[in-house]
């Protein structure tokens, strides 16, 4: 069977989940691209780390490429920090490693949310495409493309409330600086139409009342997040801290 490289991006400082560690078992090399550089980044390492390298999160893509011709293994996997690989998928990922003729030289994937103890079927979070396995450029073969994965991972790196309300306020203000960067003003319309059309969007067009009381929240805190994105943007245009 082929050898494998998984380089990890770590996005956050928690600690990651004994599934997780599960799902790098299957590594033969382990890359770490970790995006934070102060002290508390040293803690909760990912255990058995060949290489760590550390970049900000803009430099993250550039960190990335280093990290893909650095791997030593003919396939590489990517993961995020407590991004998980469920038993199907490890099935699939070792028919792939047991004989790659005829596959592809890149493998996309679905990527699911596990919140708040339920796995989210709905509400957009598993319509997510991104890549999860090449093959090194070193063993590229011309002749093959790009495939994509039946089975998905599932994020476990924000499981709670207040985790995944942290995330969304990160989010919402790198967006607000970004407009702000843009000398977008914010108005009436963007404090009330946009969360309300971003809750249906999700509750209702993305079908995430399906996932119950969890489908609700994962809806409100996307909403509050829109909301929040543009009172981040009111409050930089008054010189008011936050």
């Amino acid at each position: 069977m082929s050898k494998i490289t998984v380089i990890i991006t770590r996005h956050t400082i928690e600690k990651q989940s004994d599934l997780f560690q599960k799902s790098i078992s299957i590594a033969d090399e382990v890359i770490l691209i970790d995006t934070f550089n102060s002290e508390d980044s040293k803690e909760n390492l990912v255990p058995s780390v060949d290489w760590v390298l550390k970049c900000t999160p803009e430099q993250e893509e550039q960190t990335k490429l280093k990290a893909t011709q650095q791997a030593s293994n003919e396939w590489i996997l990517f993961l995020n920090h407590n991004e998980v690989i469920t038993p199907e998928l490890h099935k699939e990922l070792f028919s792939i490693l047991a004989d790659s003729r005829g596959f592809g030289e890149f493998y996309t994937r679905k990527k699911g949310l596990f919140f708040m103890g339920k796995i989210v079927r709905f509400g957009g979070y598993t319509s997510r495409k991104s890549l999860l396995l090449q093959r090194h450029p070193q063993y590229a073969k011309s002749d093959l493309g790009i495939a994509f994965l039946k089975n998905t991972t599932l994020d476990y790196s924000y499981t709670t409330f207040d985790q995944y309300n942290k995330k969304l306020d990160q989010h919402s203000l790198r967006l607000s600086e970004a407009m702000y960067s843009r000398n977008i003003r914010p108005n009436f319309l963007h404090f009330t139409l946009r969360p309300l059309n971003e809750f249906v969007y999700r509750y209702f067009v993305q079908i995430g009342f399906l996932d119950a009381k969890e489908g609700f929240i994962l809806a409100y805190l996307q909403a509050f997040a829109t909301y929040k994105k543009y009172l981040f943007l009111w409050m930089k245009y008054r010189k008011i801290e936050f």
